[in-house]
């Protein structure tokens, strides 16, 4: 969203009435450590302000009440602005260990594990 052409883009569809919210994710990367890697999440308050218009959602699992503070002030969202908080560790959600040098095959079982979830994904959205 930092380069001109992108900017173009977005104006291109606010006339048009072709998109109606921004999604940020990652959305801690605006404030503290994230400014170092990921130098673009500081102009994200430039974009916001030229389309002010348009509702903002900024998403991140690892903020702060002084970073959510931040986010708030950097992309000038109401001080009321609605925070939703829940648990990282999620029901949905599910971490394992898999040593690479243990597997036979580690590309076919990385297969598996994605063909896998996905399954389970697309049923957990149809029931």
């Amino acid at each position: 969203m930092a380069t001109r052409t992108f900017k173009g883009v977005l104006r291109a569809m606010a006339r048009n009435g072709n998109f109606s919210r921004f999604v940020i994710d990652e959305a801690h990367c605006i404030s503290e450590w994230g400014h170092d890697f990921r130098s673009a999440y500081l102009s994200l308050g430039d974009v916001r302000q030229e389309h002010a218009g348009i509702p903002i959602m900024a998403l991140t699992a690892t903020a702060t009440a002084r970073v959510q503070s931040e986010i708030i002030s950097i992309l000038g969202l109401r001080k009321n602005a609605a925070v939703f908080k829940s648990d990282f560790d999620r029901p949905n959600l599910c971490y394992s260990v898999r040593y690479k040098d243990l597997l036979d095959s580690p590309l076919e079982d990385l297969a598996v594990l994605i063909n896998e979830s996905t399954i389970s994904f697309a049923f957990s959205i149809m029931r």
